[in-house]
């Protein structure tokens, strides 16, 4: 996952495999393996894109664990609730593909950079 994770070449992150094992919960004492992600550049990284793209990959790799097929009502809320609508979620899902949803993502963002610039206490 990780591999291919960074072949999508995503602005301003990496990822690497890592693997634990939990001491409680669902998992105790199971390996469990994962990515980790490293921001290498905060000023480049879009981390919207970044958990899309991740969930793309994911869907890419593992196309019978759907996380939103396994989720449970609750968290499918959450997660419209994060992104802001569950349209969004409905597009993405069809073919899981975050092209399929990057403009509107990013529709509002530009104009949101300038009419909150004055509020910002670094640049």
């Amino acid at each position: 996952l990780a591999d291919r994770l960074n072949e999508t070449a995503m602005p301003g992150v990496r990822f690497r495999p890592v693997s634990w094992r939990p001491f409680y919960g669902r998992d105790e004492g199971k390996r469990l393996e994962g990515v980790q992600i490293h921001i290498i550049d905060a000023q480049e990284v879009d981390l919207m894109a970044a958990g899309f793209r991740l969930l793309e990959v994911h869907h890419e790799l593992y196309p019978d664990r759907n996380p939103f097929v396994l989720a449970g009502e609750s968290r499918l809320r959450m997660f419209d609730w994060v992104v802001g609508s569950p349209e969004i979620r409905r597009n993405f899902t069809e073919q899981m593909r975050y092209e399929d949803i990057r403009e509107y993502l990013n529709k509002d963002v530009e104009s949101f950079r300038e009419r909150s610039r004055e509020y910002w206490l670094y640049e």
